[in-house]
């Protein structure tokens, strides 16, 4: 169910009790809007095990899950913030696989009469099975983080423990013309059996921009950056900087889309067991999309980045992604994501991380009541890695029953 409240009545007089009433009303509101889920599949790979591996967790297997969100809403005229913890469960007993999942992401903005700033975050730990394997679908609550870190290899009795924070503000200076600066830092570490396969890390990237609107639906931006990404592991670390131009257009108020074009340096300090340095040069470019209709939704993204990798360094992304839905009645909703990705190391060191990944999925979703729901659907996976070890694929059929509380009273 969903619940919310105002917040600070007075209690005075009535005239007095009304006008800081109406007055908190407007400060601040809140609601809750609980989620539960329990769901059986079946998988003929689950544990994604490619043609190369030798291990003995190959084979289908049945899988049975259960899944509690929790998302918390905070407005003002001011500010919005979204909380959203997540804890799940889910174990595949014929491969003796179980996957314990804790999620927390976070996404606060707010603005005044000459700025606005915010800070995007993610915290999540759980297995490689389930944390190397990038999702079709969007972050409900940041669709839009920097980076890349799975690596698309999965081993057996490892968990990935990830922490993701991205700041950032922007001051106008004029009608048109603004300032800009933003961060991010990210941590990942390894833990379990099979840690020694990753390269766990620290990444940190600072940024500048000028942003000029020559009109209310069209504006571009400037920037600079530079980014340190260290190996815990002390093998070695990349320090990279470079440039973008970015261009932004509202065609309407439910359709906008922002296109970046980037260059950048990377320089790869190798420090065991041979020291040395090797430098690269690349260019990137982005698009990313969302149209909102009355009865449906895209999102859209595709592109090149460099991103951070549990494989070590650094490493160019091409990749394409892409979500649809759409409410065929008040009760009936079907949808599809699907996201494609290339992965290719710019430092000679670390090709063997080198991979390419697709995963499709499709689903169908019926309301038993405004808030109960069974859901439903098939998903397609399909990884190469660098030889010896080949390829892996995996088919999956899930269905679940759901509860989802109501949303937004405001």
């Amino acid at each position: 169910m969903s619940c919310w409240c105002h917040k600070g009545k007075g209690s005075l007089a009535v005239l007095v009790m009304s006008a800081f009433s109406l007055s908190s009303v407007k400060a601040a509101e809140f609601y809750f809007q609980p989620q539960a889920e329990v769901g059986v599949e079946a998988d003929s790979n689950r544990n994604m095990v490619a043609s190369g591996d030798f291990v003995d967790k190959r084979g289908a297997s049945e899988g049975y899950s259960g899944d509690a969100i929790g998302i918390w809403g905070i407005a003002t005229p001011l500010t919005d913030t979204t909380i959203r913890p997540e804890v799940s469960y889910a174990d595949y007993p014929r491969v003796d696989t179980n996957d314990l999942r804790t999620v927390l992401d976070l996404n606060s903005q707010a603005h005044s009469q000459r700025g606005q700033g915010g800070i995007e975050g993610r915290f999540d730990r759980e297995s490689t099975t389930s944390s190397e394997l990038a999702n079709p679908q969007f972050n409900p609550v940041n669709p839009d983080l920097p980076t890349t870190p799975e690596t698309g290899r999965v081993r057996f009795d490892t968990t990935r423990t990830l922490f993701t924070v991205v700041p950032h503000y922007n001051y106008d200076l004029s009608q048109r013309l603004s300032l800009g600066v933003i961060g991010t830092y990210q941590v990942v570490d390894y833990s379990g059996t099979n840690a020694a396969a990753y390269i766990p890390y620290s990444y940190y990237l600072g940024g500048a921009d000028l942003g000029w609107k020559f009109s209310p639906r069209f504006s571009v931006t400037l920037g600079t950056f530079a980014s340190h990404e260290e190996a815990h592991n002390g093998s070695g670390s990349v320090n990279a900087n470079g440039g973008k131009i970015g261009f932004d257009y509202q065609w309407s108020t439910k359709f906008s889309s922002h296109l970046e074009l980037t260059g950048e340096r990377d320089d790869t300090h190798i420090f065991k067991p041979t020291a040395y340095t090797t430098g690269s040069d690349g260019f990137g470019a982005t698009y990313s999309t969302t149209w909102t209709g009355q009865v449906s939704k895209v999102q859209l993204s595709v592109g090149r980045t460099y991103t951070p990798s549990g494989s070590g360094g650094t490493f160019r992304a091409d990749q394409g992604q892409i979500e649809y839905s759409r409410d065929l009645t008040q009760r009936l909703t079907v949808g599809a994501a699907a996201r494609v990705i290339n992965e290719t190391s710019v430092s000679q060191v670390y090709l063997n991380g080198n991979y390419n990944y697709v995963n499709f999925e499709t689903r169908i979703k019926w309301k038993l009541t405004p808030t109960w729901y069974v859901t439903g659907g098939l998903q397609y996976l399909r990884a190469h890695y660098q030889p010896p070890v080949g390829s892996a694929a995996n088919n999956s059929v899930y269905i679940s029953v759901g509860y989802l509380g109501l949303g937004k009273p405001y």
